[in-house]
C-alpha cells in the first residue's frame, strides 16, 4: 500500500543540509591555513618596507625581475677579471668585506651582493629560495650593471652550490670557480627530514626561525673570538638582528626549499664541463665543525678535475681569516691565487 506521505524531499533536504555542513567544514579547514598564510605574507611585505636602515658605504640598489638587489662594486678602477663573492645562508655581503678589501689591494674589482631576503635585497615571499633562484639573481645583476666579461666566482658555505649552479648554467661567463667550506652535500649539517614540514606551518615557522637565529653564534662563523675582526663581526651581528626583519622569513624559505644536504647535482653539472673550460678549486678548513672535510671529497667525486686544498687549523670562518698580515691564508683561499697557480688551464 502506497503511503500518502512521500519522505523523499525530506530525506533529500536533510542530505543536502548535511552535505552543505560538511562542505562548510571542509572550506573552513582549508581556508583558515590559507588565510593565515596570506596574512603572514602581507605582514612580511610590510616588514620589508619598514626596513629603512642606510645602505653601507658604496652600496647601490638594482631593480631586478623579482625585486631590489643590493650590491657594492669595490675597486672599480682596477684591472683584471671581476671577482664575484657569494655569501652564505643567514648573513649578508658585509661579512665578506675583509676578503674583498684584500682582493682590491691586489688590483682586482670585486662584486659584493646580497642574496634575496638578506641584507638590503628585497625578499620574494612567493618564490622558493633555491640555487636556481639566486643564480638567476646574479645573472640579472651582472646584466644590469653592464658586466659582460668572464668572472672569477667564489661561493662560501651555502654560496657554493649557488656558484656551482651559476657556473653550470652560464659556463661561458665563468673563468674560475672557488668553493669555500661548501654546503650542499650529504657531509654538511644534517637537517632532520621533518624540519621543512615543520617550517611550513604559518606563524610557528617564524617563531622557530627567530629562535634559531637568536641561538646561532654567527659571529664565530666569520671570525674567531681572538681574531682582529671579532668586534666588527659582533657589531654586524647586532645591526643585522636589528635591521633585517625579513631574515627569519628568508631562513624559513631556505630551510624549506634549498635542499642544503641534497644539492650535489649542481656540482655534478659542473663536473660535466670540460676541464679546460673551467678551473675549480675547493677549499676547506681542517677544523671546520659546520662543513666537515668529507664535503670536499664528495665534490671531487662529482668534479674529478677539481683541485682540493685543506687549510690546516682553518674553521668555517675562512672567508674572514684574510688580513694584510696573513697573506699565506689569503693565498690559499682567494680566486686570484687559484688562477695564478695554474688551476685554470687556458685553451
Amino acid at each position: 500500500m502506497k503511503s500518502c506521505f512521500d519522505c523523499t524531499p525530506v530525506l533529500s533536504l536533510q542530505f543536502r543540509s548535511a552535505s552543505l555542513a560538511w562542505h562548510e567544514h571542509t572550506l573552513c579547514v582549508s581556508f583558515v591555513p590559507q588565510a593565515l598564510h596570506v596574512w603572514q605574507q602581507r605582514r612580511r611585505c610590510r616588514e620589508i618596507r619598514d626596513n629603512k636602515s642606510p645602505l653601507p658605504r658604496g652600496g647601490r640598489l638594482a631593480e631586478l625581475a623579482h625585486g631590489t638587489c643590493h650590491y657594492r662594486l669595490d675597486g672599480a678602477d682596477n684591472i683584471g677579471p671581476l671577482v664575484v663573492l657569494v655569501h652564505g645562508m643567514v648573513r649578508n655581503s658585509c661579512y665578506l668585506s675583509v676578503l674583498a678589501s684584500e682582493l682590491v689591494r691586489l688590483n682586482r674589482r670585486v662584486l659584493l651582493w646580497d642574496l634575496g631576503g638578506r641584507g638590503w635585497s628585497s625578499y620574494g615571499a612567493a618564490l622558493p629560495h633555491t640555487p636556481a633562484l639566486f643564480a638567476g639573481q646574479l645573472a640579472e645583476l651582472l646584466l644590469a650593471i653592464g658586466e659582460h666579461d668572464e668572472i672569477d666566482l667564489a661561493g662560501y658555505s651555502m654560496g657554493a652550490p649557488i656558484a656551482a649552479k651559476f657556473a653550470a648554467t652560464f659556463p661561458s661567463r665563468v673563468r674560475s670557480l672557488v668553493l669555500i667550506c661548501p654546503a650542499g652535500t650529504t657531509a654538511g649539517p644534517c637537517l632532520p627530514k621533518w624540519l621543512p614540514a615543520l617550517f611550513s606551518i604559518p606563524v610557528l615557522s617564524t617563531v622557530l626561525a627567530r629562535y634559531s637565529l637568536s641561538t646561532m653564534d654567527s659571529a664565530s662563523e666569520w671570525e674567531s673570538p681572538s681574531g682582529s675582526h671579532w668586534d666588527v663581526c659582533c657589531q654586524l651581528e647586532e645591526a643585522t638582528t636589528r635591521n633585517e626583519p625579513a631574515l627569519p622569513h628568508s631562513f624559513v624559505n631556505t630551510v624549506r626549499h634549498f635542499a642544503l644536504n641534497a644539492s650535489e647535482h649542481h656540482f655534478a653539472d659542473v663536473g660535466k664541463l670540460r676541464p679546460k673550460r673551467l678551473g675549480v678549486l675547493v677549499v676547506c678548513g681542517s677544523d671546520d665543525d659546520v662543513i666537515p672535510l668529507g664535503a670536499a671529497a664528495i665534490i671531487q667525486h662529482h668534479v674529478p678535475h677539481a683541485t682540493l686544498h685543506t687549510v690546516a687549523g682553518g674553521d668555517h670562518a675562512l672567508m674572514s681569516h684574510v688580513t694584510c698580515e696573513n697573506t699565506s691564508c689569503h693565498s690559499e683561499v682567494n680566486p686570484v691565487a687559484h688562477t695564478s697557480e695554474s688551476c685554470l688551464t687556458s685553451e
